[in-house]
């Protein structure tokens, strides 16, 4: 830390949130100061915050050539994001719950490091509701040695569960991931994702979130087709073997199936077929029963 000084602006307390830099003793809204040096550590503290998801927004101007790394410490989490020294914005969401170590006054800090080879830059991470789940994606601008990215999980923002693995393309120019989620949660979802190095050493992403108000069911999409290609969703049903049946306007059954469902939600592709033969175009009833033999139709438009 630096010695408090003229240009030093104190902190004035606000009633409702607060953020300040930390220097000894001192809370500051400007703190002046040398260039960081190796190690060098400036503490970041707030008060007065209710229990919700914010975002820390952090920039950088004349760093880039004076030191190599920037990383943001989460002490609640155990976490660290890459802090941009190149003049870029660099965003962290976090979540204050009524945890209160999750509102710790000692909860974040900056450390300032020697230029290093950082494994993976991540440029964009986002999380979107689709009809099969919530969507989690994220782009790169630089990928070295990773092992793998982990796709991890909550509830709260603050307890994280793996909930998924992808291999990376450890690309120059990086690269663009999806995973689906097909078990949300009813309301909140958080995710995050873990990179992963040869050496075990790993880094996070910023944290997104995405609210689901879908319920439990089974779901057929879309219900007309060109193509013969539908996605039959299952949302947090019972494991076991579903019968689909395919009917003609007749009543004739043209194809039939058996799906092996072993978790509470997934979602299945299904090709629309007669006989290995595509169908022909028409209205047909699809039929789809689960193991207790509890039956949903569906009116599929094949054109």
């Amino acid at each position: 830390s630096a010695p408090t000084e003229t240009y030093d602006m104190a902190k004035l307390n606000n009633f409702n949130e607060n953020l300040s830099v930390v220097n000894g003793s001192s809370y500051l809204s400007i703190d002046s100061r040398p260039y960081p040096t190796l190690k060098d550590t400036v503490r970041l503290s707030f008060w007065n915050l209710a229990p919700n998801t914010y975002s820390l927004q952090l920039s950088s101007s004349n760093l880039n050539g004076r030191i190599g790394t920037a990383l943001l410490i989460d002490n609640f989490t155990n976490s660290s994001q890459s802090i941009s020294i190149t003049g870029d914005t660099t965003l962290y969401s976090f979540a204050v719950t009524a945890n209160t170590a999750s509102s710790s006054s000692n909860r974040f800090s900056v450390i300032f490091g020697q230029q290093a080879s950082l494994p993976v830059r991540f440029q964009q991470i986002s999380a979107s509701t689709k009809a099969t789940g919530i969507s989690i994606r994220w782009n790169t601008t630089l990928e070295s040695e990773l092992s793998r990215y982990e796709v991890e999980k909550s509830a709260d923002g603050v307890v994280y569960a793996k909930i998924g693995t992808l291999q990376p393309s450890n690309s120059a120019i990086g690269g663009t991931y999806e995973w689906l989620d097909v078990a949300p949660q009813m309301g909140h979802n958080f995710y995050r994702i873990k990179s992963v190095n040869h050496n075990a050493n790993f880094n996070y992403s910023a944290m997104v979130k995405a609210d689901w108000s879908r319920k439990a069911g089974i779901e057929l999409i879309p219900t007309i087709t060109k193509d013969g290609w539908v996605t039959l969703v299952l949302r947090e049903q019972l494991p076991g073997e579903y019968q689909v049946r395919l009917f003609n306007l007749n009543g004739s059954m043209v194809s039939n199936f058996t799906i092996h469902h072993n978790i509470s939600s997934a979602f299945y592709q299904l090709k629309l077929r007669v006989n290995n033969i595509p169908l022909v175009d028409g209205i047909y009833m699809m039929d789809v029963s689960n193991p207790f033999g509890i039956r949903k139709q569906f009116k599929v438009v094949k054109n």
